[in-house]
């Protein structure tokens, strides 16, 4: 009977940490910290400008970013990021 007790709060306690889990993954996913519409997990200027939009016509690469103040060459090879071969 006690192996049976121990079993189910076993169970409840995984349950519980597994929802909780889950919750601060959906939470964490979904964080806009610097409020452009781009999530931070994908949002490769996680720290930019406040209170700013990315649309097409301000973030043409849609990567977070404002155009007018964006490095076009990430990697500092000497050509545009567009130009680069994947």
């Amino acid at each position: 009977m006690q192996s049976s007790i121990l079993n189910n709060q076993r169970i409840r306690i995984i349950f519980l940490i597994s929802v909780l889990s889950l919750f601060s993954i959906v939470a964490s996913a979904s964080t806009d910290g610097d409020s452009d519409g781009i999530i931070d997990s994908i949002d490769r200027c996680q720290n930019g400008e406040t209170d700013w939009i990315s649309n097409q016509s301000t973030d043409a690469d849609g990567d977070g970013c404002r155009d007018s103040t964006e490095d076009w060459d990430d990697d500092n090879d000497g050509f545009d990021d567009d130009a680069n071969s994947t």
